[in-house]
């Protein structure tokens, strides 16, 4: 059964498998990172590491932790490293991101 792409939290890397997080659920399907990003809507989705994707409107807030680095709080709970290869290019999607949730004081500098 496909996984619907507005039910996707955030996508992890799991070598020759992606695992996508759907709430309390994931789901274990074939392929790589870079197949499955090419398919999603970079309105929707951003990269913020080499092993993780999320969907814009999931995001709480970015979290800085120093050195420019960030933390992502999801919606669900859900903390996820920023990496800073990323940083710029997820910050900017998360700003243009159509019903974007993070409020404005946490999207940090």
């Amino acid at each position: 059964m496909p996984v619907p792409v507005a039910a996707v939290d955030w996508i992890e890397a799991a070598g020759d498998y992606v695992r996508l997080h759907c709430g309390d659920k994931s789901h274990l399907v074939r392929g790589r990172m870079g197949e499955l990003e090419s398919t999603l809507d970079p309105r929707q989705f951003g990269r913020i590491h080499r092993g993780a994707i999320v969907r814009f409107d999931r995001v709480r807030e970015l979290r800085p932790t120093g050195h420019g680095e960030y933390e992502v709080v999801l919606t669900t709970g859900v903390v996820l490293q920023l990496s800073r290869t990323y940083r710029d290019a997820f910050k900017e999607g998360l700003r243009t991101a159509p019903a974007q949730r993070v409020p404005q004081g946490s999207q940090g500098r």
